[in-house]
């Protein structure tokens, strides 16, 4: 078994037995996706953290979802149980989660089906992660306070894959935990990378940042996120 085989079987270990404790947190909360779906302040507020519609001042988005996203074939990176799924099923044609965890999954489809929702599905993946999905499935693709909870190894193994999942012209949006004063690390799960670190892995995939959106300080005092947007060509 190769070491990246061994990480990969420990972190789906490690967020299965999160996922299936007795209290989860919102990780393994599938019903509230019913208190949500519906609920527009909650679908701006995702839309608005992610910097994807034009906002009262009028800034302009990287794009603007309610407008572009009709048609749109969308992938969310570590979907958990679908928590993010609301804005994506009411603008989008179809929304795709993946997870490692097999639980919030199985979890989240159980109310996708209850509740008539035919456009969204959550896949578990295996160690191949996305190569479940043929090239240039999705138009964009995205992972929201993800990537710093997975090791570099899964993380630079997901952004290699993302440019054959992507059409032609399609979009990805990656939150990272940025570590601005040399350490940026709390507890066991998480992963901070300074922008010079972002870089170079975003080079070493081949992946081509248009634009890098920063927000305030979270988590802990010496962390930040950090969304950065891109194109493929």
């Amino acid at each position: 078994m190769s070491d990246y085989s061994k990480l990969f079987e420990k972190q789906q270990k490690y967020w299965e037995e999160i996922c299936s404790s007795e209290n989860p947190s919102y990780l393994g909360q599938p019903d509230k996706l019913l208190e949500i779906k519906d609920d527009q302040a909650f679908i701006n507020s995702t839309l608005e953290k992610m910097g994807i519609f034009t906002k009262e001042n009028g800034e302009p988005p990287f794009f603007d979802l309610k407008k572009e996203g009709l048609l749109w074939e969308v992938l969310e990176i570590g979907c958990g149980w679908g928590r993010l799924s609301p804005p994506f099923i009411k603008y989008c044609k179809g929304y795709t989660g993946v997870d490692i965890s097999k639980t919030p999954v199985f979890k989240g489809n159980e109310v996708f089906v209850r509740e008539g929702i035919n456009n969204a599905k959550l896949k578990a993946v295996d160690v191949n992660l996305l190569n479940c999905f043929e090239d240039q499935t999705f138009d964009l693709i995205f992972a929201e306070n993800v990537f710093i909870h997975t090791p570099p190894g899964i993380t630079k193994k997901y952004l290699e894959q993302i440019p054959r999942k992507l059409k032609i012209g399609g979009r990805f949006i990656f939150e990272f935990n940025i570590k601005y004063d040399g350490k940026g690390i709390h507890g066991g799960v998480t992963q901070s990378y300074s922008l010079d670190e972002c870089n170079q892995l975003f080079f070493e995939v081949g992946l081509e940042i248009v634009r890098v959106f920063d927000e305030p300080e979270f988590f802990v005092s010496n962390q930040r996120g950090r969304h950065f947007y891109g194109i493929r060509k």
